[in-house]
């Protein structure tokens, strides 16, 4: 308990697109059935004595572009004391989609990214919690997966520009996969 890093009246927001979103519209509590509502329980479960307020933000389909536009309301308006983001799939995804106009290039990501911490940071946010953008494509060599790579180190170099906790949920994804079961079971959003 002595390296639990969070105290009473803490506020948790989960920020990013489907992998954050996770059934929230669905949920009476609003935290999904994925990690925003897993780490809920897990808080609860761990420190019961603590009061952390979990709220997950994530929308489906959103992009760095998306999440830009909706910052003030969806994020700084709401002051979190953390801040767990979790995007970068749908920024690159569009260029294998058919939607190459709809593409959010490598550049122009990372400076979304940066724009949205500095905001993050400007208005008085205590921690980022950065999660690199894990598989695109059930096939480990499709090219979507190579350009996710890219993003991925993006991610990672941004947490440490920014002082944020990075979580290399790639990697874990990839370690996951393989060591069995297959893929589509780890990817089951994946074309």
């Amino acid at each position: 308990m002595a390296a639990f890093p969070f105290k009473d009246g803490d506020f948790v927001l989960f920020q990013g697109a489907s992998t954050v979103e996770s059934g929230r519209y669905d949920d009476p509590s609003g935290l999904g059935y994925g990690f925003a509502g897993i780490i809920k329980g897990l808080l609860a479960g761990v420190a019961p004595g603590v009061r952390v307020e979990v709220v997950n933000r994530g929308i489906s389909g959103n992009r760095t572009v998306e999440l830009l536009a909706r910052w003030k309301e969806d994020c700084l308006d709401l002051a979190p004391t953390h801040l767990s983001i979790h995007v970068g799939l749908n920024d690159l995804l569009r260029e294998f989609d058919g939607q190459p106009e709809e593409t959010v290039r490598l550049p122009e990501f990372k400076a979304n990214y940066r724009n949205l911490l500095d905001q993050a940071k400007g208005a008085g946010i205590e921690s980022l919690i950065l999660m690199e953008p894990t598989m695109t494509d059930v096939d480990l060599n499709h090219p979507s997966n190579a350009a996710c790579e890219e993003y991925s180190v993006a991610v990672e170099e941004i947490a440490g520009e920014y002082g944020a906790v990075f979580v290399p949920a790639r990697k874990a994804l990839l370690a996951a996969i393989a060591q069995g079961p297959s893929v589509e079971y780890w990817v089951p959003d994946g074309r």
